[in-house]
């Protein structure tokens, strides 16, 4: 029989248990990525909403995902300066 006996200190923590919440809840890579200079995460409708006029009315996909991938590629080919997720854009900004 295992029992856990928690003994609570105000001002007191242990920093391996925070290190441990911190990676479980993904705080750590969110960190990392924000720092990287992708601050903003847009959905993929949000984005192309928001900068519609820029699409120059030219034929564009169906899906969201695909007329986002096309204008970015249309203002930077390199890819460097923006990352695609499964539901987010992530433009870097500088």
């Amino acid at each position: 029989m295992f029992i856990l006996t928690l003994t609570q200190m105000p001002d007191h923590f242990d920093q391996t248990v925070v290190l441990n919440q911190l990676r479980y809840s993904g705080m750590l890579e969110t960190v990392k990525i924000r720092r990287t200079g992708f601050p903003v995460r847009r959905s993929f409708q949000d984005f192309c909403s928001r900068y519609k006029v820029l699409m120059r009315g030219g034929l564009m996909p169906d899906d969201h995902r695909g007329r986002c991938k096309q204008l970015l590629h249309l203002y930077d080919s390199s890819s460097a300066d923006w990352q695609l997720g499964k539901t987010k854009v992530s433009p870097k900004l500088f």
